[in-house]
C-alpha cells in the first residue's frame, strides 16, 4: 500500500514544487532503479541463508525510515539529506518484502499449483496499490482543499502540506506492518528449504526410495545369454 502511493507522490512532488521537468524527475529517481537490482541480486544470494522473517524485519523497517524522511522533506530541503536516502531505503524495503512473499507463495504450493498461487499473489499486490492509492489521494485532497495549517512541522510550508499528510499516511502503513513481523514463522527459503521455520526438505523421495521402474538388487535382472542360461540351469537343478 505504502511503497507505490509514495513513488507517485515523490513524483508528483519534484514537478509540482520543485518545478522539475520531466527528464530531471527520472533522473531524480534513478537510485530507485539502481538500488533495485543490487537489492534484488543480493537478496538471491541470502534468502537461503538468512532467516527471512529477518529480512522481512528490515524491509519493513526500512520502508517506515523512507517514507518518514520523506513526511519530513521540506521545498528547500536538500536532495541529498532526505529524498535521496528516502528513495533507496524504499527500494531496500520493496524489494526484500516482495522476494520473501513471492517465494513463501509459490513454495506453498504444489508445482502444478504454484502459476495460480502467483496468480492470486500478484492479483492482491494490485489491490492493496489500488487501495492504498485511493486512501492517500482522499488524504491529501482533504487537506488540500483547508486552508494552510499555521502550525506544526510545515507551517512555514503550505505548499508541501497535502503532499506531507500523504506520506503520512505511508508512514503509518509501514509502521503497522513493522508490528506485524514478531507473528511470522518464515525460515530461509530456496536451495531445498521450506518456508516454515526448523524445516529442511532434502529431497523430494524418502531416503532409500527408488524411482519408478527401478528393481530392488535382490532382483537383478539377465542381461546377457550367459546370465539367462545360467540362471535356467540353476532353476533345473533346484528343482
Amino acid at each position: 500500500m505504502s511503497f507505490s502511493s509514495a513513488a507517485f507522490w515523490i513524483a508528483l512532488y519534484f514537478q509540482n514544487i520543485w518545478h522539475l521537468s520531466a527528464l530531471q524527475v527520472a533522473v531524480y529517481l534513478l537510485p530507485m532503479a539502481i538500488m533495485g537490482i543490487a537489492v534484488n541480486i543480493v537478496a538471491g544470494l541470502i534468502l537461503h541463508k538468512v532467516s527471512n522473517k529477518l529480512l522481512m524485519g528490515i524491509g519493513a523497517c526500512a520502508y517506515t525510515l523512507s517514507f518518514l524522511l520523506l513526511a519530513l522533506n521540506k521545498s528547500n530541503s536538500s536532495y541529498w539529506a532526505f529524498c535521496f536516502p528516502a528513495l533507496l531505503l524504499c527500494v531496500v524495503g520493496a524489494d526484500l518484502e516482495f522476494n520473501v512473499a513471492n517465494m513463501y507463495v509459490m513454495s506453498s504450493m504444489p508445482r502444478s499449483q504454484q502459476s495460480v498461487a502467483g496468480g492470486i499473489f500478484q492479483t492482491v499486490a494490485k489491490l492493496c496499490v489500488t487501495l492504498g492509492f485511493g486512501i492517500s489521494t482522499a488524504i491529501f485532497n482533504a487537506v488540500a482543499a483547508k486552508p494552510p495549517s499555521p502550525s506544526g512541522y510545515h507551517a512555514a510550508d503550505p505548499a508541501t502540506q497535502p503532499y506531507a499528510a500523504a506520506f503520512w499516511f505511508t508512514v503509518a502503513a509501514s509502521a503497522a506492518s513493522v508490528c506485524l513481523v514478531p507473528w511470522l514463522r518464515i525460515g530461509t527459503q530456496g536451495c531445498g528449504n521450506v518456508g516454515a521455520e526448523g524445516g529442511n526438505v532434502e529431497s523430494a523421495q524418502p531416503q532409500g526410495a527408488q524411482p519408478p521402474g527401478a528393481h530392488p538388487p535382490s532382483a537383478r535382472l539377465p542381461t546377457d545369454e550367459k546370465d539367462r542360461g545360467s540362471g535356467g540351469a540353476s532353476a533345473w537343478q533346484e528343482a
